[in-house]
């Protein structure tokens, strides 16, 4: 893996997904995505938790990525009480447009 690939994997993300402003903002919704790939969603108290940012970042961050629709609020299925994050169709669109690209990269 080269500097290069990095930078362009780095752009891939940034293009797929003009409506993220930071880092800050992917590594949430990417933090997201994996915990819903991998089947165990993730509520907003443990994306806090998750060392991305200070809890009061991620909550105003969050509020900000389902207001663009990047990020959904859904009540779990298992409890009806608590929220669960996952991603919207449209980013895991755009996420699996930007795997496709960078499984393309010549390494």
């Amino acid at each position: 893996m080269t500097i290069a690939n990095l930078n362009k994997i780095c752009a891939l993300l940034r293009g797929g997904f003009p409506s993220i402003d930071s880092g800050k903002d992917l590594a949430l919704v990417l933090e997201v995505g994996r915990r819903q790939e991998s089947g165990s969603p993730m509520t907003q108290k443990q994306l806090c938790l998750s060392g991305i940012a200070p809890a009061a970042t991620v909550r105003r961050r969050l509020r900000r990525l389902v207001a663009r629709r990047i990020i959904r609020k859904m009540i779990s299925e298992n409890d009806g009480r608590s929220v669960i994050l996952c991603l919207s169709d449209i980013a895991i669109k755009q996420l699996k447009q930007v795997s496709r690209s960078v499984k393309q990269m010549d390494w």
